[in-house]
């Protein structure tokens, strides 16, 4: 799905929250290609998930940080990154993982997509992602706490 590149997306500090669920069969496959949650093409930001489970924001094609947890079963899950300043943290379930600095300047040259790279559609997410919210700012802990207690 393509949403409008619309300003009030194209931020440096943000928050993204999604529920995500692996379809069966992919989570640990030796062919498992990454999977992109939501984000934009070349230069903007993206959530995704690797192909060994591997949770990460990205500036599209440039470089990366990555959570320090994998998702790895076909469950759902709550899956959150926050973004303020160089300050990165992953959610998994309301749990926060604090990342290595990473502010890398985002570009919003693309389309916004969800389940897809914005430019080009490749790492299509197999699977199911719902309630998927993008924020212009970081949550904090205790919002996004919130937001999973009041979705389970």
């Amino acid at each position: 799905m393509v949403v409008e590149n619309s300003p009030s997306l194209q931020n440096q500090n943000f928050t993204i929250v999604a529920w995500i669920k692996l379809r069966d069969g992919e989570q640990l496959s030796p062919n498992r290609h990454d999977q992109e949650v939501c984000g934009y093409g070349q230069n903007g930001y993206l959530l995704g998930i690797g192909g060994r489970g591997e949770v990460y924001l990205t500036k599209t094609g440039i470089d990366h940080t990555t959570a320090s947890f994998r998702v790895t079963d076909s469950r759902f899950h709550h899956l959150a990154v926050t973004k303020q300043g160089a300050k990165v943290v992953f959610y998994l379930d309301g749990e926060a993982h604090p990342a290595p600095d990473y502010d890398p300047g985002f570009a919003f040259n693309t389309y916004l997509a969800v389940g897809a790279r914005g430019d080009n559609f490749d790492g299509t997410f197999k699977g199911t992602i719902d309630e998927l919210a993008v924020y212009n700012r970081a949550l904090s802990a205790k919002e996004l706490k919130e937001i999973v207690n009041s979705q389970e």
